[in-house]
């Protein structure tokens, strides 16, 4: 940019002998006041002209040129009001119309969702309770690699079966959400799991007063998910227990206890509104772990955890065999091998005939009646076609008999439980 004496020498003048003395007396008071500057700081845009007028008028009309250096940058009040004035109109132009409407739709519709929460939760706290044998709770209960995606349709299907003293068929379902929000913490929910108003507010929602009958299926097993699990359980999966020596410190830590439910607390706190059962299955101990060999690691700390998990289970079966309301059983037994085909060695027949009394004492169990041809029951199961001990190598299979050998002490040869007045098929080989 052009300096001020630049452009009047430019234009014929003398410094010394300039028609404009001010400049002279500038230069000297800027001397002292900024020495380490250049004697005519540069133009900016707070000046009352600018650099393309000044060119354009130092031709022309320089004798009326003023400078305005001296004085500190200030931001002119003019420019604030054509900003607060453009802030306003923009408010008011179409585009910003929109917004404003925008915002003020959802603020409405927001209000009014919080309304209708309020009013509901205001609604179901005045319902009543479903009566307790209208409302059951059946938990397919088993470690890890049990097959629970292959008995628990077969369960549902018996259920879906049942008609009440009405004619009315049951009302089924698997894996509802409100259930597993209260169980398990998932979607959200921090309440501890025997929180009494959420626990009261559950039931009045999935099993109100209308004189139906209502089956709740659950699942998820023992251990559940994955060390760096994205749902939300209140507990989830620990690295430390696939390297605890001893399953003993796995089936009495404080955090497996409650992954991912605390099964104590779910029958003492839920029983009260619901008749809890446990449908424990069991699964041949190496089919189990070579079902998900890449867990925890490797084999041998996956077979650390399952058998940690299975003394927690073991223990709970035996410290609570009956409901805590009725005294009946509170647990039954399934052996998973006496579903399939392998076992029998082919006999269909055979196979057949201890299905149907496995579905025959189930339904006895559950209170659904006395007996049950259920031909749909078997639609959705398929015999496994793996040859374990191939996938896990005579290596490890060794491996696996040792852990065997531990889990009969640990569980002083409890371990598969034994039913006493079940039926032949009950008796499960570890």
């Amino acid at each position: 940019m052009m300096r001020a004496d630049d452009s009047i020498d430019h234009f014929g003048g003398d410094q010394s002998t300039s028609r404009y003395p001010q400049h002279n007396d500038m230069r000297s008071s800027q001397s002292i006041n900024h020495q380490s500057t250049s004697r005519y700081p540069p133009l900016n845009d707070d000046d009352d002209w600018t650099a393309a007028e000044s060119i354009s008028t130092l031709g022309m009309h320089s004798s009326t040129r003023t400078f305005h250096t001296s004085q500190p940058k200030q931001i002119p009040s003019r420019r604030i009001r054509h900003n607060s004035n453009n802030l306003i109109l923009g408010l008011f132009s179409l585009n910003g119309l929109r917004i404003v409407a925008i915002l003020l739709l959802i603020f409405t519709l927001a209000f009014r969702i919080k309304i209708v929460d309020v009013v509901e939760e205001f609604r179901i706290s005045k319902q009543p309770f479903a009566k307790r044998e209208n409302c059951q709770i059946v938990y397919v209960l088993g470690v890890e690699g049990s097959i629970h995606h292959g008995f628990t349709p077969i369960l549902q299907a018996l259920a879906e079966q049942q008609v009440d003293n009405k004619g009315e068929p049951y009302i089924v379902e698997y894996a509802n959400g409100r259930l597993r929000k209260a169980l398990f913490g998932l979607h959200g929910e921090t309440r501890s799991l025997d929180d009494t108003t959420m626990i009261r507010h559950l039931f009045r929602k999935i099993c109100p007063n209308d004189d139906r009958k209502r089956v709740y299926i659950e699942d998820i097993s023992f251990p559940a998910g994955h060390v760096d699990e994205t749902r939300s359980y209140r507990v989830k999966r620990q690295p430390s227990w696939a390297k605890m020596r001893d399953i003993r410190d796995i089936a009495q830590d404080r955090q497996a206890i409650n992954h991912p439910t605390n099964l104590y607390k779910f029958v003492q706190s839920y029983s009260e509104y619901s008749d809890v059962k446990f449908v424990l299955i069991h699964r041949s101990f190496v089919e189990t772990i070579a079902s998900h060999t890449e867990f925890d690691g490797n084999v041998q700390y996956h077979a650390n955890v399952i058998k940690g998990f299975i003394l927690l289970i073991s223990r709970f079966l035996k410290r609570t065999p009956l409901d805590p309301i009725e005294g009946k059983p509170l647990w039954t037994l399934v052996c998973m091998e006496r579903l399939m085909k392998k076992y029998y060695n082919g006999d269909d027949e055979r196979r057949n005939i201890s299905r149907q009394r496995i579905l025959n004492y189930l339904n006895l169990f559950l209170g659904w009646g006395a007996r049950s041809t259920c031909q749909s029951c078997w639609e959705s199961w398929k015999d496994s076609s793996k040859q374990h001990e191939d996938i896990l190598g005579e290596a490890r299979v060794d491996i696996l008999h040792d852990h065997m050998k531990d889990l009969k002490q640990r569980t002083h040869g409890q371990w598969p439980p034994r039913i006493d007045k079940g039926v032949e098929e009950q008796v499960c080989n570890l």
